[in-house]
């Protein structure tokens, strides 16, 4: 029998909200590209549907992977060229949630340093 309790209804709709949230929205990102530029670098992010991705850095080189939504964060695990011991294999980036084409924003990376970032449609 369902039950019509105004209480359990409403605790049934808070944690289906707050299980929603969990999630981030990246399907702006998917078939784009997002480009940060900071501290004498630039990234190119290319995420594909099937769940890879091609990261593409001056200087540095172009390194592949998988890609995927954890606990609203998109996080990254590269698998080609293989890290070099000690370097990290794995990557999370937050605030990517709802991100599309045109957004433009400024952000810390991991060491500090201040990068802009923003999205451009296609695979640049």
């Amino acid at each position: 029998m369902l039950n019509k309790n105004p209480f359990s209804i409403l605790i049934g709709a808070a944690m289906l909200g707050v299980a929603c949230a969990a999630h981030a929205d990246v399907s702006g990102l998917i078939g784009n590209t997002c480009i940060e530029v900071g501290n004498n670098v630039e990234v190119r992010i290319k995420l594909h549907a099937d769940g890879t991705f091609e990261k593409v850095s001056y200087p540095g080189g172009t390194s592949r992977g998988t890609w995927k939504e954890v606990e609203g964060k998109l996080c990254y695990v590269q698998t080609d060229p293989k890290p070099k011991p000690g370097a990290p294999v794995s990557f999370c980036a937050k605030n990517m949630d709802g991100r599309q084409v045109g957004d433009r924003w400024a952000e810390r990376w991991p060491d500090g340093s201040v990068f802009r970032g923003h999205i451009v449609a296609g695979q640049k």
